[in-house]
């Protein structure tokens, strides 16, 4: 027991039928680290540092692909929704996701059911302060202005050389 093994001979590895898997299995990545492969190389590697997937990592989640996109797959089954949660000291702050019930994709506090900041309708309409965006841009404060201000603004806060700015 006392071998580290390899990505492509790990220390623990699989037997299949009659047949010995000698490059999928467990082994000692490095010091403090335990390594995880399939074919000879390093899928996974889990550390001081986190879990890395295709990567040592470096942060609680690192993800990285041999080639080409690097995806995240959530799939939830019909009826429920599919989120990324936000958390600070142990309450959630922001959600991201698709809401199942409208279709929508959403950026909300604690829920993309409620709370909703940013809502993208499945026809590419996008409401901020509304989960019913009327136009390709739909701007609500969810309440009467009680100043001057408004619901958008827009600002020039550096002139340009050689030309009057103005803002509009």
């Amino acid at each position: 027991l006392g071998a580290f093994g390899s990505a492509a001979a790990p220390s623990y590895s699989f037997a299949t039928d009659a047949t010995l898997d000698t490059d999928t299995g467990m082994y000692r990545a490095g010091a403090n680290a335990l390594g995880f492969s399939t074919g000879g190389g390093n899928r996974v590697t889990i550390d001081s540092s986190g879990l890395g997937v295709g990567i040592t990592p470096a942060e609680v989640l690192d993800l990285k692909s041999a080639s080409g996109d690097c995806r995240i797959r959530l799939d939830a089954p019909n009826g429920s929704d599919t989120e990324i949660k936000f958390f600070n000291a142990g309450a959630a702050v922001w959600t991201l996701g698709h809401d199942d019930g409208s279709g929508a994709f959403r950026l909300g506090t604690t829920n993309v059911d409620s709370g909703v900041a940013i809502n993208v309708a499945t026809g590419g309409d996008v409401g901020i302060g509304t989960i019913s965006p009327a136009t390709n841009l739909h701007i609500s404060s969810g309440s009467a202005q009680t100043d001057n201000d408004g619901m958008l603004k827009v600002e020039q806060t550096s002139t340009v050389s050689g030309s009057a700015a103005t803002n509009a």
